[in-house]
């Protein structure tokens, strides 16, 4: 016949070492600087924040089933961008307030927003569409992380400013 007493101290030092690895584990987790999150980071509504290439974003332009919007400066917008894109300036963010205010009739259409900068050094695309999740936007909103620069280098349709002609 087995005797549990037997199993008595075997289960408490096989106890010990679990709990021992998981505190190291969890030591090393903290220590290390790309360790694994133990809480998700961002706010599950930011996961409507959706990023694309400029391939895809081409599919969406030429559909006409989104609203592109060009987060950078107005003089920036002037002479260069995506044919029909509006211009909301990612920053600072009063200027994106009373520009989603003046176009906020976009967003209650049927459309996606398609949010670019002007590369991948700019962030303020990125912040324009956390504003727009955290004013309550319900759809998704999408992203060119490669922005205008990604879009003219594949060839894509970019309105530019013309040039005045002096005679």
């Amino acid at each position: 016949m087995i005797d549990l007493a037997d199993f008595k101290k075997p289960a408490r030092e096989a106890a010990v070492i679990v709990a021992l690895a998981c505190v190291l584990g969890l030591a090393a987790n903290l220590l290390h600087p790309n360790g694994y999150r133990l809480v998700p980071v961002e706010d599950p509504a930011y996961r409507k924040i959706v990023r694309i290439d400029a391939a895809e974003a081409k599919i969406k332009f030429d559909s006409g089933a989104a609203v592109f919007i060009d987060t950078r400066s107005p003089l920036e917008f002037v002479a260069s961008g995506i044919p029909g894109a509006l211009n909301i300036p990612g920053s600072p963010e009063s200027s994106s307030l009373n520009a989603i205010k003046a176009n906020s009739g976009i967003f209650e259409q049927a459309v996606e927003p398609v949010v670019y900068c002007s590369g991948l050094a700019c962030d303020s695309s990125e912040s324009l569409a956390r504003l727009l999740v955290s004013l309550g936007y319900s759809r998704s909103v999408y992203i060119v992380p490669g922005g205008l620069s990604e879009w003219e280098a594949k060839g894509y349709p970019v309105r530019k400013k013309e040039e005045e002609k002096t005679e």
